[in-house]
């Protein structure tokens, strides 16, 4: 299994790793859709974490391309939760979790152990 997060936030990001590394699971950051693409992996269950505060984010294009892959993924978008029209347009762009930063980090072990393990 395969978590990838696409951010630019490095802090985060070594969360992001400590955290799949406590849950058994191999992480990558990455920051951009080629990345993700080279990233998820055939044959295995995927969760895709993308953070919504990137400036190069094209959500729709990003989301389509996973899609198109056939590589089956879990896809979580998460923003600050004073950014509702960023999570609005996750929601549209049929991202299976939306959440808030907040929501996200609190829940990323659990979300890691049942999207991911």
């Amino acid at each position: 299994m395969a978590a990838v997060l696409f951010t630019q936030d490095l802090m985060f990001g070594s969360q992001f790793t400590n955290a799949a590394n406590m849950v058994g699971v191999s992480a990558a950051m990455v920051g951009s859709t080629e990345k993700i693409m080279q990233a998820i992996k055939p044959g295995e269950k995927n969760f895709v974490a993308i953070d919504l505060a990137v400036r190069s984010l094209n959500l729709s294009q990003l989301i389509a391309e996973v899609r198109a892959s056939g590589v089956p993924c879990t896809i979580a978008a998460y923003d600050a939760h004073v950014r509702e029209e960023s999570l609005a347009a996750a929601r549209a762009a049929s991202c299976d979790l939306v959440l808030t930063r907040g929501q996200f980090c609190s829940q990323l072990p659990q979300l890691l152990r049942t999207y991911g393990a």
